[in-house]
């Protein structure tokens, strides 16, 4: 399967390029009017979409009781900025990677719709496209193409916290500061970078935005280089779809279809470069519209804990004692399907460890802190728990 720009017959939407069980290339055309993402679904037997590849996404591999297999990914918005994700496995994942551009308008026909969760999918269809040997992608003609590459509907910073959690919105504004890039392992074993930025607008209210994975290598490096050279000021960043999440209050995170568009042209981002320009206090002391914590007492946390309330709450109090019985623990770090295990491990006799996730009797394994400190104000005490990054900022060493 892979796209064309072979002449253009106007009576037909869509020319499928395919290989056929005997190795040959068969043409094949079909009639289809474009549907709107948001009215696809399965009992539907025929569609088409047309729209620009907003986001395009790495062939991956993997290992499953098949064997290797390998994947790619990539999303299209149309015209009112719905997007949708297509997805397809095996040969055609590499043909398609190599094929698919970028900005470029395509349109499609026939692939499997698969229903996704709402709170997981990173597009606003409730439907992924399954592509296969059947489907049928065209690179569209110049008249085709006239579609509006980015479609955004901006949420003002000040507005963010009347949004509903996990949420994705569209902001833009100044940059305010950026941070160095640091390393996550997530529970599958994959280490993720990430980088923290924040944003302002003109009512002096910012918003921290984490940038994950590709962004905060990508944009993120770029925008920390200018950040060093001290030619940040008045850069103006527009984020598409950025998801809002409850961290330190409220704050926005990118994933897969986000997007970071640094001094753009859009007529919002002109009106952000005239305020800055005209503004008589470049270094602006910008408030955070992020919630504030409440500081309360140790005999609080307390009261808090009986009546089994969860909630974000700020401590301002003394370490009186270090527990350093048990003050960390051991990870595996064997590599198990091209990935690191990560999981903890368990010790045994003869000062060897136990592997129970991977099963591996090499000793590879790097501690982690789980430190219990006792906190005490003038009032009460209180044991908690720190983790590697706020153990390792309290003892000033690795586990």
């Amino acid at each position: 399967m892979a796209s064309t720009s072979s002449e253009h017959n106007p009576e037909l939407n869509l020319e499928h390029i395919t290989r056929s069980a005997r190795g040959k290339l068969v043409v094949a055309a079909v009639r289809s009017v474009i549907t709107p993402i948001k009215k696809l679904n399965p009992y539907q037997p025929k569609w088409a979409i047309r729209g620009p590849v907003t986001r395009k996404g790495n062939v991956h591999h993997f290992i499953n009781n098949r064997g290797l297999g390998q994947v790619f990914n990539f999303s299209v918005t149309n015209t009112i900025g719905d997007n949708v994700a297509l997805t397809t496995f095996g040969n055609i994942a590499t043909t398609l990677f190599e094929a698919v551009q970028s900005s470029q308008v395509y349109s499609l026909y026939n692939g499997n719709l698969k229903c996704v969760n709402p709170q997981l999918s990173q597009c606003d269809s409730l439907w992924e496209i399954m592509l296969n040997k059947n489907s049928i992608l065209q690179l569209c003609s110049d008249e085709e193409s006239n579609i509006p590459l980015y479609n955004f509907q901006f949420t003002r910073i000040t507005t963010i916290k009347e949004k509903t959690i996990n949420t994705h919105i569209d902001v833009i504004g100044l940059m305010g500061y950026v941070s160095e890039t640091s390393c996550i392992h997530r529970g599958d074993g994959i280490e993720t970078k990430k980088r923290t930025i924040s944003i302002y607008e003109t009512s002096e209210h910012s918003s921290d935005v984490t940038l994950w994975g590709v962004l905060s290598e990508t944009e993120g490096i770029l925008l920390n280089d200018l950040h060093h050279i001290g030619t940040t000021e008045g850069l103006v960043l527009a984020l598409k779809r950025v998801k809002l999440t409850s961290f330190n209050g409220r704050s926005l995170s990118t994933g897969l279809n986000s997007q970071c568009f640094i001094n753009s042209i859009f007529p919002e981002a002109q009106e952000l470069h005239l305020w800055f320009a005209s503004s008589s206090n470049k270094h602006i002391s910008v408030a955070l519209n992020n919630t504030e914590l409440e500081v309360v007492d140790i005999s609080s946390v307390h009261k808090l804990a009986q009546l089994q309330i969860t909630t974000k709450i700020l401590l301002h109090d003394t370490i009186s004692h270090f527990n350093m019985s048990n003050f960390c623990y051991a990870l595996c770090t064997n590599m198990v399907n091209s990935k690191q295990c990560w999981k903890k491990v368990l010790p045994t006799d003869g000062n060897t460890w136990h592997y129970p996730n991977c099963n591996i009797g090499h000793p590879h394994y790097e501690y982690k802190y789980a430190l219990n400190v006792l906190l005490e104000d003038t009032i009460s005490t209180l044991w908690a728990t720190t983790f590697e990054d706020v153990a390792t900022s309290v003892m000033g060493i690795s586990a």
